[in-house]
């Protein structure tokens, strides 16, 4: 009877302690028992989408294109010749473009980087909990106690590559490449009985630019990851 009448002192007393934190009556009557009931915290699953590698634009060349023209040219002058007295002619090399000058591009590609992020997988948690202590009362509803535990939140690191810099271009020149051809030109013209002598021309092959070089863009998307994280949807307690 004295242990009941002790228990009784120590639950009146933790009820008056915590009456106001835990919506318990502030004035209880003596001998008299409230029932308390713990309300668990209640979770969900979120689901968040985050980029683990970005969309970048890669460059591809599309090579210059030539086409072969045929252009004619004066090989021999017209002169005129004597009769008894011929011309006399000379040789001399005339310069031409046999293939024209060209920008080639080079291709820089991008670069990438390395970067993390923390994401919170479990709230922190913290809630009343029944625990049985040791009592000489027969009775084991005399032996439990109501304890407040706190659990401590958990974290996770999630990897991800970060476009450090994008693809570029540098532009490489070609040096054009240069011919001759010869051409015979009057040195000395005919006396006498002047006899017209036809010019002379040839036809000659080049290679020209058709299409410069250029570059078509091909864009790369992101790469995307789903993380799944446990949050509080409604906090528990405890209720009288």
């Amino acid at each position: 009877m004295k242990t009941n009448l002790v228990l009784s002192l120590i639950c009146v007393l933790g009820f008056s302690l915590f009456s106001q934190a835990q919506s318990l009556p502030s004035n209880p009557e003596p001998g008299k028992c409230y029932v308390k009931c713990i309300t668990k915290d209640e979770f969900k699953t979120v689901e968040e989408t985050i980029e683990v590698y970005p969309a970048y634009t890669k460059l591809e060349v599309v090579p210059a294109t030539y086409r072969t023209v045929e252009e004619k040219v004066l090989v021999k002058e017209a002169s005129k010749k004597l009769v008894y007295v011929p011309a006399v002619y000379e040789t001399i090399e005339v310069p031409y473009v046999k293939r024209e000058g060209r920008t080639d591009i080079s291709i820089n590609p991008a670069s990438f980087g390395k970067d993390s992020r923390t994401f919170e997988t479990y709230p922190k948690t913290s809630g009343w909990e029944y625990k049985e202590t040791v009592c000489s009362s027969p009775n084991k509803e005399d032996c439990v106690v109501a304890c407040f535990v706190e659990y401590p939140a958990q974290f996770t690191d999630v990897s991800y590559t970060t476009l450090a810099k994008d693809a570029t271009t540098s532009n490489i020149p070609v040096n054009k490449v240069d011919a001759t051809y010869k051409k015979r030109v009057v040195k000395t013209p005919a006396r006498m009985d002047e006899v017209t002598i036809p010019a002379e021309y040839t036809t000659i092959k080049r290679s020209v630019v058709d299409a410069p070089a250029s570059t078509r863009k091909v864009t790369v998307p992101a790469k995307t990851k789903t993380v799944t994280r446990t949050v509080l949807a409604k906090k528990g307690g405890i209720t009288t």
